[in-house]
């Protein structure tokens, strides 16, 4: 019932190599958890791992990292490359508009000179 202490704990155990890996519903429990208490930030290595290794059906979890990236993470390079791939996709209108306004967001940030050094870490 700790999800944080679940999150630090999973990742300490990456960091030693002990390969512990988490199925769907773990991962997406530490994120669920992790948002519950507003941890955008902590919930954002999670949310990337569900994305990479279960990609089909997580466009509500891609667009909410995408807005993580760019108003916890100053990330808009990473908001856009989030987003990328539901371009063409049929999404319910409240999810087109929140990816619209996330994409725009980013662009802005990008013309405002916000730069990113680290694009393969979270």
């Amino acid at each position: 019932d700790n999800v944080e202490a679940a999150a630090r704990l999973c990742d300490k155990m990456r960091i030693v190599g002990t390969g512990v890996t988490l199925d769907h519903d773990e991962l997406f429990a530490i994120i669920r958890g992790l948002h519950k208490l507003k941890k955008w930030r902590e919930s954002a290595p999670f949310m990337a791992e569900l994305i990479a290794r279960f990609p089909k059906g997580t466009e509500s979890v891609r667009l909410k990292l995408a807005q993580i990236s760019v108003v916890e993470l100053q990330r808009p390079g990473k908001a856009l490359e989030l987003l990328q791939p539901l371009a063409g996709k049929t999404l319910p209108p409240e999810l087109e508009q929140l990816a619209a306004k996330i994409a725009a967001k980013a662009k802005q940030m990008q013309m405002a000179g916000e730069v990113e050094l680290d694009t393969e870490t979270w």
